[in-house]
């Protein structure tokens, strides 16, 4: 999350993309993909009590994040095979 905070605003100039970049920004994309099927199994509280049930928790998930979540991610990949049409050392990374 710290690198998201750091590139997306730096994203506004034009600068080279070096190889650590490349295998940053392939690592954070993981991390966030892999975070979202993570989010099926993190119980939550309702009225008081803790739901841990894989069925409630999944529900709760997509009705409320899951969304825009998925939306970001989708576009992430897009992004980076767009980008690995241009530059093959994106999938290299991978």
């Amino acid at each position: 999350m710290f690198w998201d905070f750091i590139r997306i605003p730096l994203s506004v100039f034009e600068f080279e993309d070096g190889d650590t970049f490349k295998a940053i920004y392939v690592a954070t994309m993981v991390f966030w993909t892999i975070d979202v099927f993570r989010n099926f199994f993190v119980g939550h509280f309702s009225k008081g009590n803790m739901v841990m049930t894989f069925q409630q928790v999944a529900a709760r998930y997509l009705k409320t994040w899951f969304g825009m979540d998925i939306s970001l991610i989708v576009l992430d990949w897009m992004l980076l095979l767009d980008f690995a049409g241009d530059h093959q050392t994106y999938l290299k990374a991978l």
